[in-house]
């Protein structure tokens, strides 16, 4: 099963969990869904995420069936229940590790970094997923279930399994849960794994059982008197997740640039997260947050039309593009085609997720709708395996880019950090 396949399953259960999460906080008078810029980021950035790892932009680092190939002692049937025991257990191990290093890597913490950039947390949260990881490297962590024989199908399917039972824990309104708090991820765990402060910084890097942060010291329960703190102690101050995905990224470099020694330009890509030449803190300050208690969030003062236009422009436009594109993916699009759809598609998410700053987007909403013109007049004349002037969905789609552009004219989006 590719993993476009298994989202068309997973896309609509996510979906109801964050509508019965948005209904359920406002009768009890918790509502976390009261910063709508921010929810809609965290989606913006889950559809990027979903369509570049689509288009198959990574390395891989010797994967799985490599040493499946090599070292395989014996050949584990996948109707036996202790192989999945087996690939669990192995694809939680390493999780924990590639999680624990993606935190403690100076060179890693980017392409994790947007997962957490939210200064609020809910369920919109846990689809905050990076562009940016452009490495796979947990192959050799599995050689354990390889020796066994675990197959790689079975590591496969496990890896949804596994990723999407990542996604339920991503919420306040669950307080702790007694014994299961002691076996597996809880919410009140990852609670405390997304806080920046001094108590909960970089704990709880399980994924579905708290044994390896037992194991390995890396456990922090909730405390009743210290409450969390959401986000990066260096702020991203922006929804745009393409800026975020690659902004740590942009500052290492700069750091590269700047610093004196030779070793100081290579320990700013080798060393622990946050690492920067003696000097840099003083003379380049990033805005980091050293008291918790003072973060101030970041949010955009837009009107309330905006806000409802970007709600749409998700729900009814990026969404369903999104679906469109992977079941068009299904049928054996051609690479050219997939190219197009793909860079629209992050195009557009570019686009409003500016506009949501309230920042001029003339050009680029101009630019999106002779986008848009240009791949449905290619698809009807370039032999693509669809011709998208005979969908009736394209006159409505073509409307509300032409819509947004128009808008964007009469200077519907005014800019006020508050």
């Amino acid at each position: 099963m590719e993993f476009y396949q298994s989202l068309f399953y997973a896309t609509p259960i996510f979906t109801s969990f964050i509508i019965i999460e948005i209904i359920w906080g406002r009768v009890i008078g918790n509502d976390v869904y009261h910063n709508i810029p921010d929810a809609l980021a965290s989606l913006s950035s889950g559809i990027a995420n979903i369509i570049v790892k689509t288009m198959g932009i990574y390395i891989t680092i010797i994967g799985y069936t490599w040493f499946f190939n090599k070292v395989a002692i014996f050949t584990i049937s996948p109707y036996s229940v202790w192989a999945w025991i087996i690939t669990f257990a192995a694809l939680d191990f390493s999780g924990y590790w590639i999680h624990r290093w993606s935190h403690r890597s100076n060179f890693l913490w980017q392409t994790h970094l947007v997962h957490h950039s939210s200064e609020e947390y809910n369920l919109a949260v846990a689809l905050r997923q990076s562009t940016s990881s452009l490495f796979e490297y947990s192959g050799f962590l599995l050689i354990p279930a390889a020796i066994m024989g675990v197959p790689p199908e079975m590591i496969a399917v496990g890896s949804f399994i596994h990723l999407y039972m990542q996604y339920w824990y991503h919420t306040q309104l669950i307080n702790k849960m007694g014994f299961l708090d002691k076996i597996i991820v809880t919410p009140t765990h990852h609670r405390v794994h997304h806080a920046m402060n001094p108590e909960y910084m970089d704990r709880n890097f399980g994924q579905i059982f708290m044994v390896w942060d037992h194991l390995f010291g890396t456990f922090q329960k909730e405390l009743d008197d210290v409450p969390p703190v959401y986000g990066i102690t260096v702020p991203v101050q922006t929804w745009n997740p393409f800026k975020i995905d690659y902004m740590h990224w942009w500052s290492m470099l700069k750091d590269t640039w700047r610093a004196d020694k030779w070793m100081d330009k290579l320990n700013v890509w080798i060393r622990t997260t946050g690492w920067r030449p003696v000097d840099h803190d003083e003379k380049y300050p990033l805005g980091k947050i050293e008291d918790t208690s003072q973060l101030k969030k970041y949010s955009t003062e837009i009107s309330f039309s905006l806000k409802l236009w970007s709600f749409f422009e998700v729900a009814l436009v990026a969404y369903p593009l999104t679906m469109l594109f992977f079941w068009m993916l299904s049928q054996g699009i051609s690479l050219e085609e997939k190219v197009l759809f793909a860079a629209f598609s992050l195009f557009s998410i570019f686009t409003y997720t500016t506009s949501m700053e309230g920042k001029s987007t003339r050009f680029l909403n101009t630019l999106r709708l002779f986008f848009s013109m240009g791949i449905i007049l290619l698809s009807a004349n370039n032999n693509f395996s669809f011709n998208l002037l005979t969908y009736p969905l394209t006159p409505v789609i073509l409307g509300f880019y032409s819509i947004s552009t128009i808008l964007s004219f009469l200077r519907l989006e005014k800019r006020q950090i508050v």
